[in-house]
């Protein structure tokens, strides 16, 4: 159960097909989050390779893992207000990753945008593709929540990323994806996260 880091999106990838969801060392994990460290359970007849699990039933225990992971892979941190959804990173790695396949391979060889429709307090697609996508590429989220949008400034603030991402509230009865004028470059792909609900 090693710990898996998303590879560099590049000029040259493989064919865009599903990735398979990325596997974390929780052990690993934990002893650099004392935060995660209280949710680790280990087999009750613990051998040399027994892997420890996490109790998902305890509050918190998602957002530690997930805050764990950001920090020790991709070098960002997360604040987020309790009643909140806690995005699962594997799952979120791996539909991003998957959706930046699906780009020409000289996409990033011009200057383009990378919207997330419904990006949420969290703006996860914004943060992760930042960390991973050339600086070619301009990112936006959207959102119809000003509170949401707040919360999100605030982590792209945190994470000194305020020079690559932009975070735009949107009236419901605007259109779900504006068209290129909005953005200025041409628009090379959007995510989406749903379903939404109030």
């Amino acid at each position: 159960q090693a710990a898996v880091q998303m590879a560099p999106i590049g000029p040259t990838r493989p064919s865009p097909l599903p990735c398979p969801a990325p596997r974390y060392d929780f052990a690993a994990l934990a002893t650099a989050s004392t935060e995660l460290q209280q949710f680790l359970r280990y087999p009750a007849n613990k051998t040399g390779n027994g892997w420890p699990t996490i109790d998902f039933s305890e509050p918190g225990a998602t957002l530690a893992l997930t805050k764990a992971i950001l920090a020790q892979h991709f070098n960002l941190s997360l604040v987020l207000p309790k009643g909140h959804l806690v995005p699962a990173i594997p799952a979120r790695q791996q539909y991003l990753t998957w959706a930046l396949s699906l780009l020409p391979p000289n996409a990033y060889q011009r200057s383009s945008t990378f919207l997330d429709v419904g990006a949420g307090p969290s703006a996860i697609y914004c943060l992760l593709a930042a960390r991973i996508t050339p600086e070619s590429l301009s990112i936006i989220g959207t959102d119809v929540d000003p509170d949401a949008i707040a919360i999100g400034n605030i982590n792209i603030r945190e994470n000194s990323l305020s020079d690559r991402v932009q975070l735009v509230v949107r009236q419901t009865d605007e259109a779900l994806i504006p068209d290129e004028s909005f953005f200025g470059v041409p628009l090379a792909l959007t995510v989406c996260n749903p379903p939404f609900y109030d």
